[in-house]
């Protein structure tokens, strides 16, 4: 088996070996994975963003990353940010620096919903904005909620007055009434997605409602009986699943055979008011295949096992930096490398998903991860890492023993260092490393010598057999000697 040795860092990263990938079956490697960290590259003020808050992004054709925020537009080229802000006194200048939402089209053009400007194109050759009016000949309202291309060249605008087709080569606004007189209501648009079928979706205070290719009406889609919630995203996967955000219920999905919606529930109970069913889920989507990301505005982002209708939350971890800036998710976008952008109300992040996953045990022990000893998890520097089955990973410490972890996290058992037993027990000092014998029982080396163990009889009581041992008290040039 492969081994591992690692410095004497107050913290350890564990990485996914080959070794153990190889050794566990795959159900247990879902379970370990509930406990990665997803590890996150983060864009903030001093990288030259405008504003701390980030509230929506999107690339160009020519690939540029798009990043709105509260105070201008930042456009992102993988080394700086250039920024574009309101300045009435300059032509084609932003018009408005408060940026609600960013769309790429099939065409490359970026557009830019404002909240008190309306609707703006970006003239790439010019470098400047074009702005669409408002109106009875125009745009239905000046903020602007979302865009979606129409399939035709044209854009779907969802507006705090309805919903708007813009024909950007004429300039002409069709508009649907949100008054229920053409199937749709609630007053606004929040949201509007174009399936791969052509049928448009708009989701409003008062619902879902589906258009569908050639009709004249929208129809209500019924989420949950009774009312239903008021719906704040939309996203189609790569099976064609509808994935479904609402503002105060979490998260629905529907299949792509059209069946009822079903909620997206946590796999594992979640405290006082952090369930994600009562959550709001303000963008959705794909990372990768077969796993789908859910942002909230106060609990992070839920990351959903398409297969297994697994949860797992990603979420900001005020001692690990390389976590998610910012539990308050205000928008998610894929890029076509495959890198994933997460903006926040503490700027923007970036993962490769393509990462191997990584668990992170600090000094002390996560929120997650819970103890049935008295001492807990490993709190010192761990030194060695010894996976033994699917089910089980001993961890060496400088000294506190061994600790044995199960996949939830939680520590099953530990062999406790012990003086006064030393015919019985580890020496309080380190284990410099361990490996499993062909019987299953494992060595371990340690400072004072080398002590055996069973690694099915692993417990904080676990007589230790065989092995060399110091007389006690005794120390010698190995005792001396520094872990490597």
């Amino acid at each position: 088996m492969t081994r591992r040795r690692l410095p004497a860092w107050w913290f350890v990263v564990l990485a996914w070996l080959p070794a153990m990938a190889a050794l566990a079956a795959p159900p247990a490697a879902q379970r370990w994975s509930q406990l990665t960290q997803v590890g996150f590259e983060h864009l903030r003020q001093d990288n030259g963003m405008p504003n701390e808050i980030a509230t929506s992004v999107a690339e160009d054709g020519q690939g540029f990353i798009w990043l709105g925020t509260l105070s201008g537009l930042a456009r992102w080229d993988g080394y700086r940010a250039h920024l574009y802000r309101s300045d009435p006194k300059t032509p084609g200048a932003l018009p408005d620096n408060v940026i609600q939402t960013l769309h790429g089209d099939a065409a490359g053009r970026l557009w830019v919903g404002t909240s008190a400007a309306g609707l703006v194109r970006h003239d790439a050759e010019n470098d400047r904005f074009v702005t669409y009016p408002v109106g009875p000949q125009g745009l239905s309202h000046v903020s602007i909620r979302q865009i979606a291309d129409d399939g035709a060249g044209g854009l779907w605008v969802a507006t705090d007055g309805g919903l708007d087709q813009l024909d950007p080569a004429t300039g002409r606004v069709h508009r649907w009434a949100v008054d229920g007189s053409a199937g749709l209501s609630g007053g606004r648009v929040n949201t509007v997605l174009r399936s791969r079928h052509g049928r448009l979706y708009a989701g409003t205070p008062a619902g879902l409602f589906r258009l569908d290719p050639g009709a004249q009406r929208f129809v209500a889609v019924p989420i949950v009986a009774g009312n239903p919630p008021e719906l704040s995203s939309l996203a189609e996967d790569s099976q064609g699943r509808m994935w479904i955000g609402t503002l105060r219920n979490g998260a629905f999905v529907i299949a792509a055979d059209g069946e009822a919606a079903q909620p997206v529930l946590d796999a594992l109970p979640a405290a006082l008011g952090e369930a994600l069913d009562q959550q709001a889920v303000i963008d959705i989507a794909e990372v990768q295949a077969g796993e789908v990301w859910l942002a909230t505005v106060a609990q992070g982002i839920v990351a959903v096992d398409v297969a297994s209708r697994q949860t797992r939350r990603i979420r900001n971890v005020p001692t690990l930096p390389v976590t998610l800036s910012d539990n308050a998710v205000r928008g998610l976008h894929r890029d076509r490398s495959g890198l994933v952008w997460v903006v926040t109300n503490r700027g923007v992040n970036r993962h490769d998903p393509r990462q191997s996953a990584l668990l992170t045990m600090h000094g002390a022990p996560q929120p997650a991860i819970s103890s049935v000893t008295d001492d807990g998890p490993p709190r010192a520097e761990v030194s060695w890492i010894l996976p033994i089955t699917p089910r089980r990973i001993w961890l060496g410490t400088h000294k506190g023993g061994v600790h044995i972890i199960d996949p939830t996290g939680a520590q099953v058992a530990q062999l406790r260092p012990d003086p006064t037993r030393a015919d019985s027990a580890l020496p309080a000092d380190s284990v410099l490393a361990m490996e499993r014998a062909g019987d299953g029982s494992v060595f371990i080396g340690t400072k004072r010598g080398l002590y055996r163990a069973r690694a099915g009889r692993a417990s904080p009581s676990a007589p230790l057999r065989g092995g060399a041992r110091p007389r006690p008290g005794s120390s010698g040039r190995r005792s001396r000697s520094r872990p490597r």
